[in-house]
């Protein structure tokens, strides 16, 4: 320290001023960091005695005298020691974490190719199973052998087929000598010699015919196949007169055959249509005025309206064709009370019921009013008849209630079933009347409009009837 002293440059003599005290606060960072101590400039060295300074500040100070050249050395090995010193700080694990990943090898691409064909290996293994199982049930469910590569069986090559070249005329083959039509007109030389040209001569092949072309290329086996060809068409070449004979004796006896039930085409317009099918003639008919019903597979029908004039039977013109609903139980020969069955048969209509007052019909006529009862009890003795419900021999337990009925029967003509005689069980009250599109009990219904004409048209001088079949 002495000699530092000494060393240092002569001052100027100047008053000495009294040193100051250094705060404590900058007295303790100057003690904990003594490289951060004040400047030397801001405050004189004269101006701090030496006896009040510690040795931290003194080593500061004799840094400051240093030259530059060691100044520059010391410099380096601070940095140095700081380049050194995060590598000092780091902690045990980070140091752990560090070397288990410098250590930690680099994945190789040859073990991720190899997992990957292990998994594919055991997703084929696994496929491969499933089929075999499905394989196995449906060969137990088939009753067929279980043969799961089947599919791997191929089938043999097969060799392509050459064109086959027909050497059949198209058309008959011309002989040069033809036989006179008469054999017996010509001796036993001439007949002679006609064989003999005819063995000896040969056929003349027409410009349509076919030659086959001389080729070495083909075998015995192609040519034997080509005859065997050639005598198949031969043959079904002369059966097809036969078949054409059978199909013409078959369509001949179908033509025939006459139909015993109206076709469509058929005019329904025709009551012979209608009369035929029925099993009727028209000297069976009675009067001049019917109306025939013709049922189908379902309670449908239609209605169709004839009269006799002096030209035969046509259609009539007051009345145009219409449909018609039947009993929804269908139609029946022996029917029976409550079977809801429409009768087939040839029956006379009339008298005529209804809403009105009046007669609007030609028709014996009947008003509906309340209390009218049409009775359908077989063991009463008034049996398929019209009653008062309050009669004095009322001897039923089963009737129909005309009034409560009147949307039907604002319209209604009775068809004659088993009225004359009357058959207890054998059915009741069938009429004509007015419901449309809805099946019925057994009677037979048509549109209110149908009904208002026919009940115009009907006269009971013309003896009208019905046919239904």
């Amino acid at each position: 320290m002495s000699d530092i002293n000494n060393n240092l440059p002569a001052e100027p003599s100047e008053e000495k001023l009294p040193a100051e005290p250094i705060p404590e606060e900058i007295a303790g960072s100057a003690a904990e960091n003594p490289a951060e101590s004040l400047p030397g400039d801001t405050l004189p060295e004269e101006s701090v005695p030496e006896d009040s300074l510690s040795e931290e500040s003194l080593s500061a100070a004799q840094a400051d005298d240093i030259p530059e050249e060691e100044t520059g050395s010391v410099s380096e090995e601070n940095d140095a020691d700081e380049e050194a010193a995060p590598a000092e700080e780091n902690t045990p694990e980070e140091a752990e974490e560090t070397a288990s990943e410098e250590e930690e090898p680099l994945p190789r691409s040859g073990s991720r190719t190899g997992r990957i064909l292990m998994y594919a290996f055991f997703i084929l293994l696994a496929f491969l199973a499933i089929y075999m199982t499905a394989s196995a049930i449906y060969a137990s469910k088939s009753g067929k052998s279980f043969d799961p590569f089947g599919f791997l069986k191929g089938s043999k090559p097969t060799l392509p087929q050459l064109p086959v070249v027909s050497i059949v005329p198209t058309q008959p083959t011309t002989l040069p000598t033809q036989i006179p039509v008469n054999p017996a007109d010509l001796s036993e030389e001439s007949l002679s010699e006609a064989v003999e040209s005819l063995l000896t001569s040969e056929p003349v092949l027409s410009s349509e015919e076919t030659v086959l072309p001389e080729d070495t290329s083909f075998s015995e086996e192609e040519s034997s196949s080509e005859t065997e060809a050639v005598t198949s068409e031969e043959s079904s070449a002369t059966e097809e007169p036969t078949t054409e004979e059978i199909t013409t004796e078959e369509l001949t006896s179908e033509e025939t055959e006459e139909p015993t039930t109206p076709s469509e085409t058929q005019d329904p317009l025709d009551l012979l249509t209608h009369l035929n099918a029925a099993g009727m003639t028209e000297e069976e008919l009675v009067g001049t005025q019917l109306i025939v019903v013709q049922s189908s597979d379902t309670a449908d029908c239609k209605l169709y309206f004839f009269e006799k004039t002096e030209d035969g039977w046509t259609v009539s013109p007051a009345v145009s064709a219409t449909k018609g609903v039947l009993g929804r139980g269908g139609l029946k020969k022996d029917k029976q009370e409550g079977d809801n069955c429409t009768p087939i048969g040839y029956f006379l209509l009339g008298p005529a019921y209804g809403a009105a007052e009046s007669a609007l019909t030609a028709l014996d006529y009947h008003q509906i009013i309340d209390g009218d009862v049409w009775v359908t009890d077989p063991s009463s003795s008034h049996y398929n008849q019209l009653c008062r419900r309050n009669q004095a021999d009322a001897d039923w337990q089963g009737c129909e209630d005309m009034y409560a009925l009147l949307r039907f029967y604002k319209y209604c003509i009775l068809i004659n079933y088993n009225t004359d005689p009357v058959v207890p069980g054998a059915g009741s009250a069938i009429f004509l009347h007015v419901q449309d599109d809805v099946d019925t009990s057994g009677c037979v219904s048509t549109s209110e409009a149908i009904m208002f004409a026919i009940f115009g048209w009907l006269d009971p001088a013309n003896e009208p009837h019905i046919l239904i079949y």
